[in-house]
C-alpha cells in the first residue's frame, strides 16, 4: 500500500537533493513510492541503488499480477539487494535478479529479552493457569482468527489454558466478537504494550508463543505478506517455544520442531490446535529454546552485509 501512496512536494525536494549529493541510495521495498521514485532520480544522476526486500511470495489475485510485472521490471535496474532469509532471495532470483547481486543476512530481535528485566503487571487470569500468548497488530495478514478458533478446540480439552492476545487495530471488535460467538471463556484482550519491560514479563509468564500469519488475496489494513515476524525472535530470545505458520518464511529457517516450537500450514485450525495441545502436554524447557536462539547471528552480521553490499556498487560503478 505505501508503494500506491504520493510522495509530497517536500519529500521529493528532500530526496531531489539528497540524492544528488549521494553516491549510494539505500531504500526499503522495492513496491515503495520512495524506492520508485528513488530509482528514477537515481538512473537520472547515475547514482547506485541498494533495496532492502522482503518480498517472497506474489499472492493470488489480479491486482498482485499487475504490481509483480512492475515489479520485475523495476528489479533490472536495482544494483543490489539485501534481504533477510533464503525465501527472499530465492524469490529474487527467480524473477532475474543476478545472484552477485544478492547479499543475504538475517533478523534479529532489537531486545533479547532474557537479559531484560521484567515489569509485573496485573493480569485478568489466575497465577496456576497456561498462558498461550499472541502479541502483533491486530490486522488480516496476522491471522489471528484462525487462532482464535484453534483456541476453541484447545478449551474444549485442557481447562487450565488460557490466550491472551496483546496488541490492538482495525480487526479487534471483529476478533472480541468472533471469540464471544464461539463461546470462549479464557480469552483476554489486553491492547497494545509497547514497554520492553511488560513484554518481558508477558513472555515470562507465557508458556508460547503464536505466529498464526497468513497470505491475503485481499488485504485489510495490514498488508498481504510477511517476510518476517519480530515477535517470533523476540520469544525464542526469552526462552519461550514459537509455533508459526510457513507464510512466515523466516521462521521456517529459524523453528525447529519439538527442538524450539512447531512450524504449521498457515489457516489450518486443526494443526494449529494440535501443536498447541502438544506444547501444552509435553513442555520445551526455557534452556533448550535459549540455546536454537544463540545459534542466530545478530546485529553485527546485518552490518557486515550491508557494508558488502555498499562496497560491491561501489566497485561496479568504478569499473564502469
Amino acid at each position: 500500500m505505501i508503494g500506491l501512496s504520493v510522495l509530497g512536494p517536500a519529500d521529493f525536494q528532500s530526496m531531489y537533493s539528497s540524492i544528488q549529493r549521494c553516491n549510494v541510495f539505500v531504500s526499503s521495498f522495492v513496491w515503495n513510492s520512495y524506492t520508485l521514485v528513488g530509482l528514477v532520480l537515481c538512473k537520472l544522476f547515475r547514482k547506485k541503488v541498494i533495496v532492502w526486500e522482503e518480498m517472497h511470495v506474489v499472492p493470488p489475485g489480479l491486482r498482485f499480477g499487475i504490481q509483480h510485472a512492475l515489479i520485475r521490471m523495476a528489479l533490472k535496474h536495482i544494483d543490489a539487494f539485501f534481504v533477510c532469509g533464503e525465501s527472499q532471495n530465492h524469490f529474487l532470483i527467480s524473477n532475474g535478479v543476478a545472484p552477485k547481486k544478492l547479499f543475504v543476512t538475517n533478523e534479529y530481535p532489537g531486545h533479547v529479552y532474557s537479559d531484560v528485566q521484567p515489569r509485573p503487571v496485573a493480569l485478568p487470569f489466575n497465577a496456576h493457569e497456561k498462558v498461550i500468548l499472541y502479541l502483533g497488530r491486530l490486522v488480516e495478514a496476522k491471522g489471528v482468527e484462525y487462532l482464535i478458533k484453534a483456541f476453541s478446540l484447545v478449551e474444549k480439552q485442557c481447562n487450565d489454558a488460557t490466550l491472551v492476545i496483546v496488541g490492538d487495530g482495525p480487526l479487534r471488535k471483529d476478533l472480541e466478537n468472533l471469540a464471544r460467538q464461539l463461546g470462549l471463556r479464557r480469552i483476554h484482550f489486553t491492547g497494545y504494550v509497547g514497554d520492553v519491560h511488560v513484554k518481558s514479563y508477558l513472555f515470562g509468564r507465557s508458556c508460547m508463543v503464536i505466529v498464526p500469519s497468513i497470505i491475503t488475496e485481499k488485504p485489510k489494513e495490514g498488508g498481504s505478506r510477511e517476510a518476517g515476524s519480530m515477535v517470533a525472535l523476540e520469544a525464542l530470545s526469552a526462552g519461550k517455544p514459537v509455533i508459526s505458520t510457513d507464510a512466515v518464511p523466516h521462521c521456517l529457517a529459524f523453528i525447529k520442531d519439538g527442538i524450539n516450537g512447531y512450524r504449521v500450514p498457515q489457516r489450518n485450525v486443526d494443526a494449529l490446535a494440535d501443536k498447541i495441545m502438544r506444547l501444552l502436554d509435553v513442555p520445551i524447557m526455557p534452556t533448550q529454546v535459549l540455546s536454537t536462539f544463540r545459534e542466530i547471528k545478530g546485529h553485527d552480521y546485518q552490518v557486515e552485509q550491508l557494508q558488502e553490499a555498499v562496497s560491491y556498487v561501489i566497485r561496479e560503478k568504478t569499473n564502469t
